[in-house]
This record gives structure tokens, C-alpha cells and sequence, in this order.
């Protein structure tokens, strides 16, 4: 038996964490994670006790995600960057924290120059540590693709950071 207070408590960070990065957006984040936690409730009679919950969460704030930006009207995606979750440590050097918000702001950068399709699939594995499998499940695509994808996006992810930051 599914206790969805329990999943909601355990998986609604993550799932909020995945779609923060895609959006970049704390608020819009928030309304996509209740949205997801809502067509799972209503659609829970289908989800087979064989298959991984998680992963198919994921495909559910995946194709919410995905209607969201339709609806906004968003085809070629840059959206804007909210960076009110970067909190430093009061005790920490000044100049530390400006460091680290400065690095903080450059990753977010560089992750919103991937094509989204780079942006989804790095994010699920290196950010979310999903595994090739469950990344190929949620977005539909085959292993391979997954695979070549984000090798892909590794490479750029490395060569635009490194051009922000020489800039």
C-alpha cells in the first residue's frame, strides 16, 4: 500500500530540485512540483507496484513540465534566473559568498545555454543521479540516445562554462 504522505514528504525535494533547474524559477517550480503531486494522486491507480515510483514521478514533473511550456508559449527556452536560493553562511567571509554566488550564477548559466533536451538529461543523471535507464524512461527516448546525449552535454556544459567564466 502507497502512503502519500510519506512519498510527497521523501520525493517532493527532489522533484522540485529537477524542475527548479529547468525553469530557474523558485515560484514556477513550486506550482509545477504541486501540479505534478497532483496528476499523480489522480492517476495513481495506474502506476504498476513493479515499476520504479520514482522514475515514474520524474516522467510525470517531465510532461507537466513540458505542457507548462507549451501553454507559456515557450519554444525557444531562456528564462530568466532567480537566484534567491543562494543563502551564504552570516559567518562566512564576505568575498567567499560573492565568490560562490558568482559560481552559483555562472553553472545556472551555462546549464540554461544546453539545448533543453542536454539540460534534462544532465540534470537527471549528474545532478539527480538517476540512472541511464530511468533518464531513457522518462524522457522516451533509447538508452543510446541517452547516453550520446549526455556525453554531448558534458562536453558543452564544460566549454560554455569555461567561456563565462573567462568572460
Amino acid at each position: 500500500m502507497l502512503n502519500i504522505e510519506e512519498i510527497y514528504k521523501e520525493l517532493s525535494p527532489p522533484i522540485f530540485r529537477y524542475l527548479y533547474r529547468l525553469t530557474g524559477s523558485s515560484q514556477e517550480a513550486e506550482e509545477l512540483t504541486q501540479e505534478t503531486f497532483y496528476r499523480m494522486l489522480k492517476s495513481i491507480y495506474r502506476f504498476r507496484q513493479d515499476a520504479s515510483l520514482t522514475t515514474w514521478l520524474y516522467k510525470i514533473a517531465f510532461n507537466t513540465y513540458q505542457e507548462w511550456k507549451r501553454k507559456k508559449g515557450i519554444y525557444c527556452f531562456r528564462y530568466g534566473f532567480d537566484l534567491s536560493d543562494f543563502r551564504g553562511e552570516q559567518t562566512e567571509d564576505p568575498v567567499l559568498q560573492l565568490e560562490k554566488k558568482e559560481n552559483v550564477s555562472l553553472i545556472k548559466e551555462a546549464l540554461f545555454m544546453l539545448s533543453e533536451m542536454q539540460r534534462v538529461t544532465l540534470i537527471l543523471r549528474d545532478l539527480e543521479g538517476l540512472s541511464y535507464q530511468q533518464i531513457s524512461e522518462i524522457t522516451g527516448k533509447s538508452l543510446a540516445w541517452v547516453k550520446v546525449t549526455l556525453f554531448r552535454a558534458r562536453a558543452n556544459f564544460r566549454e560554455i562554462y569555461s567561456r563565462l567564466g573567462e568572460g
